[in-house]
C-alpha cells in the first residue's frame, strides 16, 4: 500500500517459525500458516496511524458503491504523501492478498487511484487443481480499458465492464451484479472479524467487545487473567445486559427518536478493584482511556 506513506509498505500476516500454539494459526494450502492478527508498533510520528488509515481506506473503497455524491476518489483518507514533490503527484497504490479457506483459493486484488480516477486495477486468483496450483488473471484494468478479461467475467458481467465509472472500482461493480468471484472477495473483506483498529481510539469497538464478553465468558476470563498480571488491582470483570426502561429513557433528550430504542438493550461493563481491603466497582464510562483501549483490543485478540 502506498497512499499517505512515502514508500511502499507491506503488512504481512505470514507466521514465522516460532514456538506458538498451533490452534491460534490459520493453515493454508499454498503458503505457510497465517496469523489471525497483527499489531503495528513504533515511535511517535513514525507512520503507524497512516498505515491504519491506508488499510481503512482500502477496505472502505472496496465496499463502497461509488454513489455520485460519494465517489471512491473523494474520501478524506485518500491523500498522497505531500512532503515529497514527486510522490505528491503520483497515484496511491493498494494491494491485498486474501486466503479463502472455504474454497481453498488465494485472491490477489489491487488498484491505483488518485483524486480524480481509478488509474489501474487487477484481480488474480490461485486455485488448487489436483496437486498443482493454477494462477488466473480475472481482469486487468488500465484506466477505462480492460486489456485482460477472464472468460468467467465475460460470461457473468462482461457487458458491464465498459460502463464502469472512472471513479468506481470494477470489483465493486461486478460484485453488485452477482459475479461469483468478485462477490467472494467482497464477502471476505466484509467479514465481522476483518477489523482494522486504531489502538489509540478503541471506543468504536467497545460495543463489540462487551458483546463478546457477555456471550463468551471464557473470553472475559482470559482478559481478567491478563489484567490481574498487570498488577492494577483489578480482581473481577463483569458485563450485564439489560433492556432500556422508562427510567433510562427519561434522561435522554426529547428531541431524540425514543421509539427506535425502546425495544433495544444496553451493555454495562464493570471492573472490580480491591484497594486497602475495600472493593470498588468502576463502570465503563469512568475508566481511563488506556484501560478502555486494552479491553477493546483484548476482545478482538481473544475472539
Amino acid at each position: 500500500m502506498l497512499g499517505l506513506l512515502e514508500r511502499l509498505a507491506t503488512l504481512s500476516l505470514e507466521a514465522e517459525p516460532l514456538k506458538i500454539e498451533e490452534s491460534s494459526l490459520i493453515s493454508t494450502e499454498f503458503k505457510g500458516d497465517l496469523l489471525p492478527l497483527a499489531g503495528i508498533f513504533g515511535h511517535n510520528a513514525s507512520g503507524k496511524s497512516n498505515v491504519i488509515k491506508a488499510l481503512a481506506y482500502m477496505q472502505w473503497a472496496m465496499l463502497n458503491s461509488d454513489y455520485l455524491n460519494q465517489p471512491t476518489t473523494r474520501s478524506p483518507l485518500l491523500q498522497p504523501f505531500l512532503l515529497n514533490v514527486e510522490t505528491s503527484k503520483e497515484p496511491s497504490f493498494f494491494q491485498i492478498v486474501l486466503w479463502d479457506s472455504e474454497n481453498e483459493t488465494e485472491y490477489r486484488y489491487g488498484f491505483e487511484i488518485d483524486t480524480e480516477n481509478v488509474v489501474s486495477e487487477w484481480l488474480e486468483i490461485v486455485t488448487k487443481v489436483k496437486k498443482n496450483r493454477r494462477r488466473r488473471m480475472i481482469f486487468l484494468r488500465k484506466g477505462q480499458e480492460f486489456p485482460k478479461l477472464d472468460k468467467s467475467i465475460k460470461d457473468s458481467v462482461g457487458h458491464l465492464v465498459n460502463n464502469v465509472r472512472p471513479t468506481a472500482l470494477a470489483l465493486t461493480v461486478c460484485a453488485q451484479f452477482a459475479d461469483p468471484i468478485a462477490s467472494q472477495v467482497i464477502k471476505l473483506m466484509n467479514r465481522p472479524n476483518f477489523m482494522i483498529i486504531d489502538g489509540g481510539a478503541a471506543d468504536p469497538i467497545m460495543g463489540y467487545a462487551m458483546q463478546q464478553y457477555h456471550k463468551k465468558p471464557e473470553i472475559a476470563l482470559k482478559v481478567l487473567q491478563l489484567l490481574k498480571k498487570l498488577d492494577l488491582g483489578i480482581q473481577d470483570l463483569k458485563v450485564i445486559r439489560e433492556p432500556f426502561t422508562e427510567a433510562y429513557l427519561k434522561v435522554i433528550p426529547d428531541d431524540l427518536n425514543l421509539y427506535s430504542i425502546k425495544k433495544t438493550t444496553y451493555f454495562e461493563l464493570s471492573l472490580f478493584i480491591k484497594c486497602m481491603d475495600l472493593w470498588k466497582k468502576i463502570i465503563m464510562s469512568n475508566l481511563i482511556s488506556t484501560i478502555k483501549n486494552l479491553l477493546a483490543l483484548d476482545a478482538c485478540l481473544f475472539s
